[in-house]
């Protein structure tokens, strides 16, 4: 069996010839920031999709298996939202790399602007009105954007200026460094679905505790891997 090390370098050979692709992306290496995203790990049910629940019993179990994979990284920073669960995932990761977990408001989740006194379901009634749920749920599907959940959450170019806006805050802040950013599922879809150039503020579904990797230098961006669960490969 390979060494863990020996299996990075395998996973992270490149073609030997010059590859006219190459051009357009970046590679890890001097002077390229590394910014992993990570989604939080699993909180407990509840009724309020816009409560700061804590980690149920898998979810922190699922941190101590991540927090162990990346021991083999050298973390120079963590940023975490300002949610007990993204902070709960973010804590044993900058323990065990030496630093503080760095909270920024702007890596939160979409904002929940509903009436806090009706049920998740009656608002997408009321939402799906005389089109019916069925079409409604269509609708969302072809859309992908957090503007057909409107009055009900933040608009679209609020929710991506301000996740852009964080994004490359950090960015700047840690030139040619690694950092880990811990956060929510639509924030990371929505950051890939801004350097994809898409409308759409979803382009996938992340797992809990996936790994997502952008490299960055200066204007430059390039989406490196997304959704990844190594540290749960048998």
């Amino acid at each position: 069996m390979s060494s863990p090390e020996r299996l990075r370098e395998l996973a992270e050979a490149q073609e030997p010839r010059a590859g006219f692709t190459n051009l357009f992306f970046l590679s890890p290496g001097e002077g390229v920031t590394e910014l992993f995203l990570i989604r939080h790990a699993q909180i407990a049910l509840s009724d309020d999709m816009g409560g700061d629940e804590h980690l149920t019993a898998l979810g922190r179990e699922q941190v101590e298996v991540l927090a162990a994979y990346l021991e083999r990284y050298k973390f120079d920073a963590v940023y975490a939202s300002p949610t007990l669960r993204a902070q709960q995932t973010a804590a044993p990761l900058a323990s065990g790399h030496g630093v503080t977990v760095e909270v920024v408001e702007d890596l939160a989740d979409v904002k929940q602007l509903r009436p806090l006194d009706k049920p998740l379901p009656e608002l997408v009634n009321e939402l799906a009105g005389e089109m019916g749920f069925e079409a409604f749920v269509e609708r969302m599907r072809r859309e992908m954007t957090f503007d057909a959940f409107a009055p009900f959450v933040e608009s679209s170019a609020d929710f991506r200026a301000r996740v852009l806006g964080a994004m490359d805050a950090i960015i700047r802040a840690h030139a040619g460094q690694r950092v880990a950013v811990i956060t929510h599922s639509p924030v990371i879809a929505c950051y890939l679905a801004i350097l994809a150039g898409t409308q759409r503020d979803f382009i996938l579904n992340p797992k809990l505790t996936s790994l997502t990797r952008v490299l960055a230098r200066g204007p430059d961006r390039t989406i490196d891997f997304a959704n990844a669960t190594p540290h749960f490969d048998v």
